[in-house]
């Protein structure tokens, strides 16, 4: 018994060391950088992805066709496309559409700062463009497909019941044989 309370004791004492020293000895060089550069103050040429979310986005002819929802880096950090939803009323059931980001102008107007991206495409090209989602990414037009076929089924068993219902009040009111389960 007290083989088996020294050798608990110790495998107790030494389980943290160990798991410490493994997991330190799988982390990255690169992850414990020296000293990181730090940025005070970004640049004037410099994006700042809050600041252009949510920003309209309009085509050649000044039409808004959506908002920017996202932004996709590469993993070299180069932004890669802009993410516009369109469609949709107030942000429900509208569609995500990638375009690259060559393919989209940002501006700023410098007295009032407000931001506008263009992209020369019509509002039935972006209407007519793929869906971009990553995948197994959920979007809210898959949920709202989802909850619309969910009420379709739904509408179906009751309409199904009501007429079950219907038909045996009837044959029970017309005096023919109760389907009614007995109470």
């Amino acid at each position: 018994m007290r083989a088996f309370l020294l050798t608990s004791a110790i495998l107790a004492f030494s389980t943290p060391v160990l798991l410490s020293q493994a997991a330190a000895q799988n982390v990255p060089a690169a992850a414990h950088p020296s000293t990181p550069e730090f940025i005070a103050v970004p640049g004037p040429s410099d994006i700042r992805l809050r600041q252009w979310i949510g920003v309209p986005v309009k085509n050649g002819t000044n039409d808004t066709v959506g908002d920017v929802n996202d932004l996709v880096f590469s993993s070299a950090g180069q932004i890669k496309a802009i993410v516009v939803g369109v469609g949709g009323l107030v942000g429900i059931a509208e569609k995500n559409v990638a375009v690259k980001f060559e393919d989209a102008e940002l501006r700023q107007n410098p007295d009032d700062k407000e931001r506008v991206v263009i992209i020369n495409a019509t509002k039935d090209a972006f209407k007519d463009a793929p869906e971009f989602k990553a995948a197994g990414e959920i979007t809210a037009h898959d949920r709202l497909n989802e909850a619309s076929e969910a009420v379709r089924h739904g509408y179906e068993a009751v309409r199904e019941r009501a007429i079950e219902g219907y038909n045996r009040a009837k044959e029970a009111m017309s005096g023919g044989k109760s389907s009614f389960p007995a109470e």
